[in-house]
């Protein structure tokens, strides 16, 4: 997966206001900044072991929906994986790059490589399967 800097440009609200690009993220992450500002970030977080990457925005519903499942899953893999999620309307580019057309959307990488990808609400069954299966890969793979 090859990843491309955003420029860290700012954005235009349609208000007018200008606001800066960013990634608001909640949950453990290997940035001491907590938080991604542009493509090399988010490489940095999904380039090593097994990392989840929500899209999400603060008006949708289903998002909101979502963000406990994904509070769940942040405390029950904070030593496995890195589990972050993006504002798509903070950080444009990066939902773009990747192909983000509807939210909540949900992808699963590994060492770099995506793996799996989730549209809609999703259960906690589901992630946690999802989530289960990739980092017992990498365990096995150590040994």
């Amino acid at each position: 997966m090859v990843l491309m800097r955003s420029g860290g440009r700012s954005d235009e609200t349609r208000s007018g206001r200008r606001r800066s690009m960013h990634v608001r993220m909640k949950g453990w992450c290997h940035m001491k900044s907590g938080s991604v500002t542009c493509w090399k970030d988010l490489e940095k977080i999904v380039q090593k072991g097994v990392s989840l990457v929500g899209f999400s925005a603060p008006w949708c519903d289903p998002c909101r929906a979502q963000k406990p499942i994904i509070d769940t899953l942040i405390g029950e893999y904070h030593d496995l994986a890195t589990i972050i999620t993006v504002d798509i309307d903070a950080q444009r580019q990066i939902a773009y790059r990747l192909g983000i057309q509807s939210i909540p959307t949900l992808i699963l990488f590994k060492d770099g490589v995506e793996i799996d990808r989730f549209f809609g609400l999703q259960a906690i069954d589901k992630l946690e399967s999802a989530l289960k299966n990739a980092t017992q890969k990498t365990a096995s793979s150590r040994h």
